[in-house]
């Protein structure tokens, strides 16, 4: 009894220092994930230079969009040449990027904040 009891002890301690060193290996690789993850920045900021080039592009898209789109709707008039075609396709392609882009914005609370008397 007492050399199967041995037998299933080394078993036991065998598996048992395996999984401990699996464990850690584990564990070790979920700290690395963890820190790579909290390196990773998806906030853009209003005030960096992408924006400012971003919010130009969008306003001479919308100046086009403003003045050329009436002017279709008004003379029944379509788009003269696949350039044109792929160059207003391409801004609607933007404007559709736009969305995406603004969920990554820093928006600032400026509320203010009201105090207790």
């Amino acid at each position: 009894m007492i050399t199967q009891f041995h037998a299933i002890h080394t078993k036991v301690s065998y598996f048992g220092r395996q999984m401990i060193g699996y464990d850690a290996d584990i564990l070790k690789k979920q700290k690395i994930k963890q820190k790579n993850a909290n390196n990773v920045c998806m906030v853009i900021s209003p005030q960096s230079r992408f924006i400012l080039g971003w919010n130009l592009l969008n306003v001479f898209l919308l100046l086009y969009n403003a003045t050329a789109s009436p002017f279709r709707v008004a003379f029944h008039t379509t788009a003269a040449s696949t350039v044109l075609l792929a160059f207003e396709t391409l801004t609607d392609f933007i404007f559709l990027m736009d969305i995406f882009v603004t969920f990554f914005f820093h928006m600032r609370d400026m509320t203010p904040v009201m105090k207790p008397v």
